[in-house]
């Protein structure tokens, strides 16, 4: 018979160093701010609120290597589809930097090669405006 121990995983888990300190500052700020609510309790409550947060924050800051590892795995890398390309388009005619910044912002988690895509779409359409523009200004008939 084998020991219990050995029919567990042997993996070691990785550790996101970065997001513990992260965690850890994130946590620190928050038990502050939630803190300065239990001074007036005692400065015991103050300080026990800080740690408490602080040691929460950086367990959740060193998990989250792993949630972006499994997040990694639903990363598409499609282009832009038709119809996608169509309303890029139209969306970057009606007002290029803020359909482009919405775009961009919406899927570069997720599907980084059509945020780069859109928002190259809207790029070429400010300077597009950018020359109408400079041509409706400086035009004289």
């Amino acid at each position: 018979m084998q020991p219990e121990s050995q029919n567990i995983s042997s993996t070691p888990r990785k550790l996101n160093i970065a997001g513990a300190v992260k965690g850890f500052f994130v946590g620190i700020l928050i038990g502050f701010i939630s803190g300065l609510l239990t001074v007036y309790v005692s400065w015991f409550m103050f300080w026990l609120t800080i740690i408490i947060f602080a040691l929460i924050g950086t367990i959740i800051g060193a998990k989250s290597s792993t949630r972006a590892e499994e997040k990694a795995q639903f990363i598409s890398n499609d282009g832009l589809t038709g119809t996608q390309k169509t309303l890029a388009w139209l969306f970057s005619i009606l007002n290029p930097v803020i359909a482009g910044a919405v775009m961009y912002f919406m899927w570069r988690h997720d599907y980084p090669t059509k945020a780069k895509q859109a928002n190259n779409i809207s790029i070429i359409m400010f300077l597009i405006w950018v020359v109408i523009g400079a041509i409706v200004l400086f035009y004289k008939p």
